[in-house]
């Protein structure tokens, strides 16, 4: 690490000097690794804060789809229905032959509506 200095003890000091000179040393290195593990400690509490973000976007994202899924299906189920009430309300193509041009007309256009009318239950198809 880039703050280690070498002592060089002189020869007239004492080892009273010496140890409390490299006491104060050690206690300089503790105090620095306590700061870089208190670091540490904030870039993991970071990091899990992080990590239950992501997991709570991901539940609500997919809440989300599934709950879209389920309306798709329940308006396509709607739709669907709906059409198969326009062709029930249809006459047979026999029966259609026998009237005139002018009623097998406006019966297409009912027809036509209807089936209109049923595309704008759907969001998406309208």
């Amino acid at each position: 690490m880039g703050d280690q200095s070498v002592h060089v003890w002189e020869e007239g000091a004492s080892c009273t000097q010496a140890g409390k000179e490299a006491a104060q040393d050690i206690l300089e290195r503790m105090e620095n690794m306590e700061k870089k593990v208190a670091g540490m400690k904030h870039i993991n509490d970071k990091i899990e804060q992080l990590s239950k973000t992501t997991y709570d976007l991901s539940r609500n994202t997919g809440a989300a789809s599934e709950k879209k899924m389920k309306m798709d299906i329940h308006y396509l189920e709607m739709v669907t229905g709906c059409l198969h009430q326009c062709f029930h309300s249809m006459e047979t193509e026999d029966k259609r032959r026998q009237h005139a041009e002018v009623k097998r007309i406006e019966d297409l256009e009912k027809t036509d509506s209807c089936l209109h009318g049923c595309m704008h239950l759907h969001p998406y198809l309208a």
